[in-house]
């Protein structure tokens, strides 16, 4: 797991998102969880993993990309994983991967 660039002050970006969602971080962490089994990625988040990010660490591979799919379900609105929860631009990190058709996730996010 990477850190993230400001471990200071935290994720606030993300403390924000969670707090307006009114999710606990065992929900958002299983949220994760399920949205990445949807696309065949096996994740094993648990709420202290939810505390270190909002601590400021950066979770790992595309982690970032469905923390932000599961708050724009809980919110139902679209946000991303730089700007919309906190977590720096990974695009110089790793090469950039596609999301699957919508069309599995769909009913899920709504």
């Amino acid at each position: 797991m990477g850190s993230g660039s400001d471990t200071d002050k935290g994720n606030q970006a993300l403390a924000a998102a969670l707090l307006e969602a009114g999710r606990s971080n065992a929900a958002l962490a299983r949220r994760v969880n399920e949205l990445g089994s949807l696309q065949g990625v096996v994740m094993c988040y648990d709420k202290a993993s939810v505390t270190r990010w909002l601590q400021g660490m950066t979770p790992r591979d595309r982690a970032p990309e469905f923390i932000a799919a599961a708050l724009s379900g809980f919110l139902g609105s679209v946000l991303n994983s730089d700007h919309g929860v906190g977590f720096r631009l990974r695009s110089q990190m790793m090469e950039p991967r596609r999301w699957r058709p919508a069309s599995k996730l769909a009913g899920v996010l709504s």
